[in-house]
């Protein structure tokens, strides 16, 4: 028989003493994340403890999220002099690189600081972050990890544990029933400031406008009270105002966005296992840890055993072993909460009244099962029509129409009312999940990719300051279209993904500076190719069509496999186990039914310019893939098939080229 009381007696002490131990690593541990939120001057300090027979320590390595800006942060180490981090005192490494740096749209980036010799000594160093001026909209920003550097850029290990902040320890500031309730009057009716800036001014949207309304995506993202507090003090609240709004979204529903609901996850990032989760959960997305490093390290997930015919045919087929996006990570790094964020409401844009007259904000006040559920679970639901009430507030605005008028500001208005909209919609899939079949993990609409600057016809470079920047802008937002809806059971033309754009923006992501993502191109390609797979309808639901979702050309890139510098024997694996799958069904269907469905007829004949339609580019690539080393049996097969339908040109003269 077991003695209780002796049990009770002996296990106390150790649960006293674990306790106590968690404790006492917490007074000298690193508590990450670091916030250094506030007004500008505010800092947060560190201490790093080095052993006696450390190397020498010769910088640091920061990863930081919300770095939005040059000169934003400043970092000293004991009292050496401050550093202003900026892109020549800082050299941003890992899946961030490429895409400008600090500055950039990427606003997780990893940093590498050079340090002065002899700064870093063995026993304990301070590390001291200071958020030195705010842009008018940013209010701080948090460092994820950090680790000194030796001379070979390697870590130096130390002796200070790093602590992850839990959010489930969270309480709210004040407990009092009517703090928290006041803390939701605020959240709806709060006069609220820019910014705390001395050019600051009254807005006319409360924090419900920009957010979603109840204040869900703070708790499910877990924004901690610090950030909450902070950031209504930006916003021209007290402390005590801070605090109350904290409460209120601290005492809301537990979150289902588990440990990878935090501000510096992208939302819907892909990585193994995403598709698993639950209806509210996958849109935290699968962290940053699943961010790649290298495009090519994408192969492994697509082609676990190794790129072959079997694996594309499996790909790109619909079934039960269909490529799922969400499960396969990627290099690019998607948009965090933040980023879905407007910077300015449409309160604010339009005016409150004229705004809250619009058949936008009645949809959304409104909304009834109308709303949010999908007509016949197909794209052309009440989502689809909500998007459309934009456009009367934007042609008012003269971003649209024969008065068109660009300049930034219109332009970011523009994608702020577009972001509105995405944030809003995410609310109502949070809400109403459990409305769609289980099997059916689906937004049913292409509202995010109605975000991208490209796509709402913003010219280049006017949301983000840049060119590239535009263009990252627009293929997160196609990617994470991608995840929430890529067109599975209900693909129609350009929607719910324009399969024109997607391959298009990869390519300018690389003509623009950015790294090159060719295995992402690919995984595009083979979900179009699934989602196409049926008869030749004329550009109807589901149809074969190469000239459009199944053109070849589009995994060339353009230039011809500019985007394939360097991979050439990744993509000669890649077209001998791609054009058998793509000739057997473009062989399945008679020259009659091309005449029929796809704009051509027997006298068609290839031009010299391969984008000029689908079979100038057919003809094109012969030539080009011969040279790329592709088996020669496959492209005797893919002119015999041009012969077949276009018998006017001489397709047997472009195996010689």
């Amino acid at each position: 028989m077991v003695n209780k009381r002796f049990n009770n007696m002996i296990v106390v002490p150790i649960v006293s003493s674990i306790a106590f131990l968690l404790a006492s690593m917490r007074c000298y541990a690193i508590v990450l994340p670091i916030e250094v939120v506030g007004e500008p001057g505010t800092s947060e300090s560190v201490t790093i403890t080095l052993p006696e027979n450390a190397p020498k320590v010769t910088g640091i390595d920061l990863k930081i999220n919300n770095i939005e800006y040059p000169n934003e942060i400043d970092l000293r180490v004991n009292k050496g002099s401050w550093i202003s981090l900026n892109n020549k005192t800082a050299t941003t490494f890992g899946a961030g690189y490429g895409y400008g740096g600090i500055g950039s749209p990427v606003v997780t980036l990893n940093e590498h600081v050079h340090l002065p010799n002899d700064l870093v000594t063995a026993g304990s160093n301070t590390v001291t972050f200071k958020f030195d001026y705010s842009d008018g909209n940013c209010s701080g920003f948090r460092v994820l990890a950090l680790w000194f550097t030796d001379s070979n850029n390697k870590q130096v290990v130390d002796s200070t544990p790093r602590i992850q902040e839990d959010p489930g320890t969270w309480t709210p500031p004040l407990n009092d029933p009517k703090d928290i309730a006041e803390g939701l009057k605020l959240w709806r009716t709060a006069t609220l400031k820019s910014s705390f800036g001395p050019d600051n001014h009254t807005l006319q949207a409360h924090c419900q406008d920009c957010h979603a309304s109840t204040g869900m995506d703070l708790k499910y993202f877990n924004f901690s009270n610090k950030d909450i507090i902070a950031r209504s003090e930006f916003h021209g609240l007290s402390p005590l105002q801070g605090k109350q709004i904290a409460s209120y979204i601290r005492s809301l529903p537990a979150s289902d966005g588990s440990v990878d609901g935090r501000p510096w996850n992208p939302p819907f990032q892909p990585g193994p296992g995403l598709s698993s989760r639950t209806n509210t959960q996958w849109s935290a997305g699968a962290g940053n840890s699943a961010i790649l490093a290298r495009d090519a390290d994408e192969a492994h997930y697509l082609f676990p055993k190794g790129i072959s015919q079997a694996a594309i045919q499996k790909l790109a087929t619909p079934g039960p072993d269909q490529l799922n996006p969400r499960d396969i990570p990627i290099s690019l790094p998607l948009l965090t909460w933040d980023q879905w964020l407007p910077k300015e409401a449409p309160q604010d844009i339009f005016g409150v009244k004229t705004f809250h007259n619009s058949q936008m904000y009645k949809m959304l006040a409104n909304r009834s099962s109308q709303l949010w559920v999908p007509i016949n679970n197909t794209v052309g639901g009440g989502l689809d029509k909500w998007l459309q009430t934009q456009v009367p507030l934007r042609e008012s605005m003269n971003a649209y129409g024969p008065k068109a008028s660009w300049n930034r500001t219109v332009a970011q208005q523009a994608y702020s009312i577009a972001q509105w909209v995405a944030i809003h919609t995410w609310q109502i899939e949070q809400e109403h999940f459990l409305a769609y079949p289980a099997s059916k993990l689906n937004w049913f609409t292409n509202i995010p990719f109605g975000v991208s600057p490209n796509t709402l016809k913003i010219p280049s470079g006017m949301v983000s300051g840049t060119v590239l920047g535009d263009v990252y802008l627009g293929s997160a937002w196609y990617q994470i279209q991608l995840s929430v809806d890529s067109g599975d059971n209900h693909p129609g033309g350009n929607s719910p993904i324009d399969w024109a754009y997607y391959p298009g923006v990869i390519s300018h992501l690389y003509s623009d500076g950015a790294p090159a993502q060719p295995m992402r191109l690919t995984e595009g390609f083979l979900i179009a190719m699934r989602n196409f797979d049926g008869p030749i309808k004329n550009g109807q639901w589901g149809g074969w069509d190469p000239a459009y979702q199944d053109n070849i050309l589009s995994i060339f890139s353009w230039p011809p496999l500019a985007l394939w510098h360097g991979q050439m024997q990744t993509f000669r694996s890649v077209m001998d186990a791609l054009l058998p799958v793509w000739l057997e069904r473009a062989n399945s269907y008679s020259p009659r039914e091309y005449y029929k469905y796809e704009y051509v007829s027997s006298e068609s004949v290839p031009s010299g310019y391969m984008a000029a339609n689908w079979y100038s580019g057919l003809w094109g690539e012969i030539p080009i893939l011969r040279k790329a080393g592709v088996n020669p049996d496959i492209l005797n097969q893919l002119a015999n098939f041009g012969k077949t339908v276009f018998p006017k040109a001489d397709w047997s003269s472009q195996l010689n080229l």
